[in-house]
Formats: structure tokens, sequence, C-alpha cells
């Protein structure tokens, strides 16, 4: 089991070390379909119409065999650690959809990233006006 774990990591690295790299993310680069997840402030809960709509990309994703790359957004405020939580709780709940439609884990990538500063009347006001999204791409 050990063993296995350890070639399935080279394999992971060696992967994402050949590939281009988007944004600093660790994703690579992919050209497909591309969508979010927007959460509720403080929340990684997924609404029953999200789990639906990942569901058929999903499924897709697995028919067609493509790539899914998870982009996380650090917010702005609060702990950085538990930032960084709360974005991995995210790309793991949309993950563990992708896992039970089929795709192959080796198949799936997870960047976490900081988001690009707002300005002006753009710029929230409190935590609760910070954009909570989990970008998705799928795609070769």
């Amino acid at each position: 089991m050990k063993r296995l774990f350890l070639i399935s990591a080279l394999i992971f690295l060696n992967a994402c070390a050949s590939a281009d790299v988007a944004d600093g993310t660790g994703c690579p680069v992919l050209s497909g379909r591309r969508f979010s997840v927007l959460f509720d402030y403080g929340s990684s809960d997924l609404s029953e119409t999200a789990v639906r709509r990942l569901e058929e990309a999903a499924e897709q994703a697995r028919e067609s065999g493509d790539y899914v790359c998870l982009l996380g957004r650090l917010e702005y405020r609060g702990v950085p650690a538990e930032q960084g939580l709360e974005a991995l709780d995210r790309a793991k709940n949309v993950g563990e959809i992708f896992l039970q439609e089929g795709v192959s884990p080796e198949k799936i990538y997870v960047g976490i990233k900081a988001q690009e500063a707002l300005t002006g009347f753009s710029a929230p006001q409190t935590a609760a006006d910070e954009r909570h999204v989990l970008e998705i791409v799928v795609g070769r």
C-alpha cells in the first residue's frame, strides 16, 4: 500500500512538473469548459442545484477522459490558516463529487490562490462581501 502511494505520488508530481502551470496554482493549463461555484461566507457546503450541475460535469469529464482543475481562492480577511483550510474544504467537497462520479483521481488537480485585490466601488466593505468562489476547468 505504501509503495502504491509513493508510485502514485511520483506520477502525479512528474505530471505536474512536465505540464505548464497556470497562475502559480499548481494546476496545469487546460483549455476547455470553465465554470464557478459560489459559496456562502464561511461555508464550504454545496446547494442541491450545485451538486446536480457538478454531477453532470463530472459525468461528462469521465466519459471524455478530461482533466479537472479545481482552483480555490483565499479570502482577504481572517486568519490565513483558516482561509487556507476553508478553501481546501471547498475544493475537497467539489472534488468528492467528481470522484463519486468515477473521474480518476489522477485526472483531478487542486490549486489554491489568493484573490486579486479589488479597488474602488467593487472592493468588499465587509468579509461577507468577498467572493467565495471555486473555479473549475474541465478539459485536456
